[in-house]
Order: structure tokens, then C-alpha cells, then sequence
């Protein structure tokens, strides 16, 4: 069995999976509070002791579960949000708060360590080497703002949460290729620091943790860690994997084959691929165990969902004088999206009210309306197929001939039956969704298990195949 923690950004989860089935046999899951109050509005910061403590409170719940209850753990897998960053020291006490990637520190104009600032030090290859771009909330963007304002104390080390959590349970500092390269600076196919990077940025390298191989072995659990957690047998902590990574492993295993579709308050595609590929929508990450993920993201995404429905509740309240709760309009608008017609009425929305990564001018509009097509059924169907059609043009930018297959996850497919219904027919292939819940945390326990050598890639990705239905 092996114990899998997710740390989310807005909610962390703590699983046991048995790897001879795949399955979960204990889930257990809590909102993160663990954001930093009264901070200016471009902060984004969160608490990593608290962090820590919903997640240990987690762990012990789920190892108390009837099911596992006093049963060995072979290994400890983490997931973790990705892109963010935090200072410890040589004993691995947090200096600083969780710095996330939702934080906007860089984006100040003229301030030092500015995101613009950042990117004229790097040279024109530096995105071929690393495969992305170096943004805002990125961790090497955030690590040269604190060292430009003269926020980084010697003998530090920078971390993810998920390195933190990590190191906190076996001692040892590290981060893996998945974690590193949403930081900006991997050089990709080596899995070490990109030289150039960190000496344009003006990082040290004592700065940056050692990387550790996605998934495989870090140490065994301290001797102190396994009592306050409350765990059975000296478990391995491995490695820790990028949640968005932990996700598309959680839906689709290691295969070559399957586009993964994920949607909530984000959205993102990703591809396989057997070499990096970076295109200007397309950012190419280091996948567990060899190949990359080329991940395109939508800068609306399912918040596109979201605005809608603070339109709905801005009409009752100022129309009607009625306050509807988040709840009962996002029912409301499911049920009147289900009662469309197919094609919403010939409505078409576009939903990238702030551009996209290549060009940022374009706006959100609607079209196609007539004299009685533009109703709220109507409307809020075409929201749908707008968010999903910005992720079908980014395949089609792709190059890529590698979806034969369609995975759909995230919270609000799950929610909403008739997104799922969406994604089939925008994307015109076999379409399914995954029958089982949390991805990420299934994902990071499954990449674990591969870590181990307890079964090989081609085992888990056979298994899961198994864990999907088919949409509709």
C-alpha cells in the first residue's frame, strides 16, 4: 500500500492506494486554509506550517481508516501545486511563507526583480532549453524578486511545498524534474539547473535543492515522523510529482496514446510526446519515467463558467432584489445547459475575455444572435463549448497525431454531465472520464509505486485503462 498526499492550492487530500488493484482504499480530504490574510492584492502567500498541519491531520485520519488500520506502508507519494516556492533553512524551518504561483509580486512595472527585467537577462534559447517561458508566479521569478530586494538570507534553501512536506517527513531537501521545470529553469533532457539561467538571474546555485528523479526513493521516514503521523513500518518518502503531472498520470497512466482534457476553475490540455516540443501556446514539461506532456492552458479556462455566473446573480440581485448562493445558480445553470438545443440556438461565445498566451488583444465576444435564440438555456451552453473549443484549437496547433483518445477530469466535469457531453462532440473522438476520484493524489501514488520497482509503467498504465467510462 502506499499513503499519497495532494497539496492544492485550494484543497489538499490524503489518500491510501493498494497498487496490486489500483485502487483507494481510504480517501480523505479538507479545504486549504492556509492562506496569509491581509496581504496587498497582488500577494498570493500561504502558511506552509499550516499546510503541514491539515496534512498530518489528514494522514493520521486516513491511516485510521478501518480498511488500512494498522496495516504496513511501503512508500509515501506527494503531489503538489506547482510553479510556487519557500525559503527553509540548513534544518528545514520555513523562512519565508509559501510564495504561489497565483502571486503577482513580479508583474509590478519598474520594481526590481521585475518579470520584465527577468526575461531581457535570458538569452533567445533559454525557452528551447527550459521549454517554457519564464512568467509570472513562476519560482526562479519569484526567487530573483527576493533577491533583488534583499529577502534572501544566506544558508537558505528554496523548496516546493510538496519538497517541503517531502523533506519535513525524511530530512532531506530536494525537488524533482516535474516541480523544477515549473520553476523555469530546468534544462530539459538533463534534469539539472540550466547554468545560463540561474547565472543571467543571478541565483546561486547552493539556493537551488538537489533534483531527484519524479517518484523514486528519497530516504526512509524519520523515526520521530513516523510517530507523529502515526504510520506503520519504515516507509520510503519518494520523490514528489507536479500535480499537473500527477493528474494526466491519475487519468491515463504513462500512455503514448490519450489527450487529457482538465477542467475546473483552470483549464489545461495535454499531449505525449517522446520529445520536448515548446510552441508559443504550448509549454513542454518533463513527464515521470521519460517523455514529456506538451500543456496548453487557457487564461480563462472554467473561470469563464464562473463570470457567467456572477452575471446570473448580479441580474437577480439588481432585477429581482433576490441574493442566489454559488450553489444554486451553478444547479441552475447545469440544468438549463442540459436543456438546450445541441447546438445552443446557433449562439456562439468566445470565451478568452483575456487573450491568450500568444496574443493577448484578443477579447471574449458573443455572436450568431437572433431574434430568438439569445436565451439563458441557450447562452449558458454556449459558455461551455466556447471554453472547450479554446482547448480543441490548441491541439489542433499542436502537430501532434497522438489522440486517439480523449480523457476528460476535474471537478467540473464531474459536476456538470453535460461538459462531458461537450468535450465528445467538440472534440470528435472516444471520449471518457475517469470513474474514480483524485486524480493527482492517484496519480502521485501510482508514479510511486513505479518508483519503488512494486510494478513497471506498462502495468499501472493497463490498470487504469480500466478506471475510465465512456462519456455519455
Amino acid at each position: 500500500m502506499i499513503l499519497s498526499i495532494d497539496l492544492g492550492t485550494s484543497k489538499i487530500c490524503a489518500a491510501v492506494i493498494q497498487i496490486d488493484s489500483g485502487l483507494p482504499l481510504a480517501i480523505r480530504s479538507r479545504s486549504n486554509d492556509a492562506d496569509v490574510p491581509n496581504l496587498a492584492d497582488d500577494l498570493h502567500e500561504q502558511d506552509p506550517y499550516r499546510i503541514r498541519e491539515i496534512c498530518f491531520e489528514l494522514i493520521r485520519e486516513t491511516l485510521a481508516d478501518e480498511s488500512v488500520a494498522h496495516k504496513p506502508i511501503q512508500a509515501i507519494a506527494i503531489s503538489g501545486q506547482m510553479h510556487g516556492v519557500l525559503l527553509v533553512d540548513r534544518s528545514v524551518n520555513p523562512i519565508t511563507n509559501l510564495i504561489t504561483w497565483r502571486d503577482r509580486r513580479t508583474a509590478r512595472e519598474g520594481a526590481p526583480g521585475s518579470i520584465i527585467e527577468s526575461l531581457e537577462l535570458l538569452d533567445d534559447e533559454a525557452i528551447n532549453r527550459t521549454g517554457c517561458r519564464l512568467a509570472v508566479g513562476y519560482g526562479a521569478a519569484t526567487l530573483r524578486w527576493l533577491n533583488q530586494n534583499g529577502m534572501i538570507p544566506p544558508n537558505c534553501t528554496a523548496l516546493t511545498i510538496a519538497g517541503f512536506i517531502a523533506a519535513s517527513l525524511c530530512g532531506r531537501s530536494a525537488i524533482d524534474e516535474t516541480h523544477a521545470a515549473s520553476w523555469g529553469i530546468l534544462e530539459l533532457g538533463k534534469n539539472r539547473w540550466d547554468q545560463r539561467c540561474t547565472v543571467d538571474l543571478g541565483l546561486l546555485p547552493k539556493l537551488l535543492p538537489e533534483i531527484v528523479a519524479s517518484g523514486t526513493p528519497m530516504g526512509e521516514i524519520s523515526d520521530n515522523m513516523r510517530a507523529e503521523i502515526e504510520t506503520e513500518g519504515p516507509a520510503v518518502v519518494c520523490s514528489p510529482v507536479g500535480d499537473c503531472q500527477a493528474s494526466v498520470i491519475g487519468c491515463a497512466g504513462f500512455s503514448s496514446d490519450t489527450v487529457v482534457v482538465n477542467l475546473g476553475t483552470g483549464a489545461q490540455i495535454s499531449i505525449p510526446g517522446a520529445v520536448a516540443a515548446y510552441t508559443d501556446e504550448w509549454d513542454a514539461w518533463p513527464r515521470p519515467f521519460g517523455g514529456y506532456l506538451q500543456l496548453g492552458a487557457a487564461l480563462c479556462g472554467g473561470w469563464a463558467y464562473a463570470y457567467l455566473r456572477q452575471f446570473y446573480q448580479q441580474i437577480a440581485c439588481e432585477v429581482c432584489g433576490v441574493q442566489l448562493s454559488d450553489e444554486a445558480v451553478y444547479e441552475a445553470m447545469n440544468a438549463l445547459a442540459a436543456s438546450a438545443d445541441v447546438d445552443a440556438g446557433g449562439l456562439i461565445v468566445d470565451t478568452r475575455f483575456s487573450g491568450t498566451r500568444k496574443d493577448k488583444q484578443p477579447k471574449g465576444a458573443i455572436a450568431g444572435i437572433n431574434t430568438f435564440n439569445f436565451s439563458p438555456d441557450n447562452l449558458t451552453l454556449a459558455f461551455l463549448e466556447g471554453i472547450v473549443r479554446d482547448l480543441h484549437s490548441m491541439l489542433l496547433t499542436s502537430g501532434s497525431d497522438c489522440a486517439a483518445r480523449v480523457v476528460a477530469s476535474g471537478n467540473a466535469v464531474r459536476k456538470n454531465p453535460v461538459l462531458g457531453l461537450v468535450i465528445q462532440r467538440v472534440f470528435d473522438r472516444d471520449c471518457f472520464i475517469s470513474a474514480l476520484p483524485e486524480e493527482a493524489v492517484r496519480g502521485a501514488a501510482y508514479a510511486a509505486a513505479v518508483g519503488v520497482g512494486a510494478v513497471d509503467a506498462a502495468g499501472i498504465t493497463a490498470k487504469i485503462r480500466g478506471f475510465v467510462e465512456p462519456i455519455g
